[in-house]
């Protein structure tokens, strides 16, 4: 029985170390960042993988696209960056509903047993 605890606590002790471990290893990537990778004529494709690697989201507003836009930042990248925003908006939806739960479309309904 011992020895089981002790698996038991090694086992919580090592995820939750990988999982802290992973999200800190990350940098986010400001938007002037992007911007200047843009005006240093950055291929669109290596800015994009810079965002995906850095695991950066950004909730954009009106004025934050047009100034993205102003400043050289190209319509793939700035297209890039709402899809990759309404991506973990469906994600962060989706770990919201735990066990006895189901999706029909974007929507989240409890299951409730016959």
């Amino acid at each position: 029985m011992r020895i089981i605890s002790l698996i038991a606590v090694a086992a919580i002790l090592w995820t939750t170390g990988c999982a802290t471990t992973s999200r800190t290893a990350r940098k986010l990537l400001p938007q002037e960042e992007i911007i200047r990778l843009s005006k240093a004529q950055t291929p669109d494709s290596e800015i994009i993988q810079r965002i995906q690697t850095s695991g950066t989201v950004y909730r954009l507003s009106a004025v934050e696209i047009l100034h993205l836009h102003k400043s050289g930042v190209s319509n793939g990248v700035i297209d890039y960056m709402l899809q990759n925003y309404a991506d973990a908006v469906r994600w962060q939806e989706r770990e919201r509903c735990e066990m006895g739960w189901y999706f029909h479309g974007p929507y989240c309904y409890w299951h409730w047993p016959p």
